[in-house]
């Protein structure tokens, strides 16, 4: 009960009516955002993020909005590959353990952060499909962030987007 005593509470428990989150300018986030998207295209960016871009063709990689209709999570697989990226999921498929104390705290498990693929607005019930792939995450075109495009604040996440997707970011930012 008294905090100085063993078993007792905590002396300055952190209070739950602190406002943990900081406000950032609405100009400034657009701009980052921007100059997140534009890292996108630079391969130099996107390898020294950490990423195997042996047999990828292209940069910035655009594909058709075929790959929304996808139902198997086999079928993604096999359309990665296509698109020259297996030794990038290979490299995010391995999971590393936590060292220190970080492992009781629920947080055991350290996993790499592979491929963003991007899809139009009109197809989110197509998430599902790509969950199953370790590191592979998803976003439609309007909820796409910072914390998605660069992962630990560090610019070049390699990116797929549809063609539909790029449409309707290029109207989100158009006259901005």
């Amino acid at each position: 009960v008294v905090p100085g005593t063993v078993g007792g509470r905590e002396a300055h428990p952190p209070k739950a009516e602190k406002v943990l989150s900081e406000k950032i300018n609405k100009k400034e986030l657009r701009k980052a955002i921007k100059s997140a998207i534009a890292a996108t295209a630079n391969k130099n960016l996107i390898h020294s993020h950490g990423h195997i871009l042996d047999g990828v063709k292209a940069i910035p990689l655009v594909v058709d909005d075929s790959i929304c209709d996808l139902t198997k999570t086999k079928q993604v697989l096999k359309t990665l590959s296509s698109l020259g990226l297996e030794k990038e999921i290979l490299r995010a498929s391995v999971v590393l353990q936590r060292s220190g104390k970080g492992k009781m705290r629920n947080r055991r498990y350290r996993r790499k952060k592979s491929v963003l693929i991007v899809i139009p607005n009109a197809r989110k019930s197509s998430y599902k499909v790509f969950e199953n792939i370790t590191g592979v995450d998803v976003s439609t075109s309007d909820q796409l962030s910072i914390s998605l495009l660069a992962p630990g604040s560090n610019a070049g996440r390699l990116t797929i987007w549809t063609k539909s997707a790029l449409k309707e970011i290029e109207k989100r930012f158009e006259n901005k």
